[in-house]
Formats: structure tokens, C-alpha cells, sequence
């Protein structure tokens, strides 16, 4: 006799995370399929944390939403090119919220270790979290017409 044991969190992972109303609702399964992040991740930090994404890209674009037409009730009604069937803001708002999301996970999950290759993991995700943070940057200037600039310290 075969038993099967299921893996994950054994929970619905096509829950609706709320936006705003002007800036679109996002569903767990679509946050994980952008962003990667397995059933390692229970559905309540997933949700949490795109709620602390949107907050902060909301309030970042905020300036530049009170400047739109009044007419545009959603992001998604204001003319633009469409990739499949979403709207290239639509596209962009999501690649900045899950890009964001990626760069805090890589943040906040690091496993102590205090070991040379400990530390060396540490910078090696570092390093990757800040290239999440920077799409996250990228796609935010994008679909708020605001030019871009890379700027290395040296």
C-alpha cells in the first residue's frame, strides 16, 4: 500500500489581497508565480507582506496619481499599451509590488550563521535583494514617466 502525504500549507492559494481600489488586487498564487516564493511561505506572511508592499509603492506614487485625470478611476483605464491582456501600467504597478516583496524576503529570512561562508551568504543575498529593490525602483519610474538614472558609488 502507497501512502500520499501532501507538502505545503494546505491552504486556498488563490486568496484575493486587496489594493485600494485604483491599483489592482493581486491573488497569492499570482504573487508567488512573479516572484517565486514557495509553500516554504505560509498564505499570512505572503498576504502581509504585499500589504506592507503596497503600502509603501502607494504611498511613494501617491504625488503622481493625484496628478492624473480625475476620469481614471483605476490604473488599469488609463491609456497605455497592453502586453497580453494587461495594461503596460497594470504590468508595472505588479513587477514593482513583487519585486519589492522579493527584496524584503531575501531581507528577512536569512538563517543565522556566524560562520566566514555564513557571512559570505549574507552578502551574496544582499547584494541580491538590492537588485529586487532596484527592478522594484526601475518599474515605478517606468509607469510613472519619470526618467531613470543609475548611479554607482565608488
Amino acid at each position: 500500500m502507497n501512502d500520499f502525504i501532501p507538502s505545503g500549507n494546505g491552504t486556498d492559494t488563490n486568496l484575493n489581497i486587496s489594493n485600494d481600489g485604483f491599483y489592482p488586487d493581486l491573488t497569492v498564487d499570482e504573487l508567488r508565480n512573479r516572484t517565486g516564493l514557495g509553500s516554504e511561505f505560509k498564505d499570512a506572511r505572503i498576504i502581509a507582506l504585499a500589504v506592507d508592499a503596497m503600502i509603501e509603492i502607494n504611498t511613494t506614487i501617491m504625488s503622481w496619481r493625484q496628478s492624473l485625470n480625475p476620469a481614471y478611476s483605476q490604473l488599469a483605464s488609463i491609456p497605455c499599451a497592453a502586453y497580453g491582456d494587461e495594461p503596460e501600467k497594470v504590468h508595472l504597478y505588479k513587477t514593482a509590488l513583487c519585486a519589492r516583496i522579493r527584496a524584503v524576503v531575501l531581507e528577512t529570512t536569512r538563517d543565522y550563521d556566524s560562520t566566514r561562508d555564513g557571512h559570505n551568504k549574507a552578502d551574496q543575498l544582499e547584494a541580491v535583494s538590492g537588485t529586487w529593490f532596484r527592478q522594484s525602483a526601475e518599474a515605478i519610474a517606468r509607469l510613472t514617466d519619470r526618467n531613470r538614472a543609475t548611479i554607482e558609488l565608488i
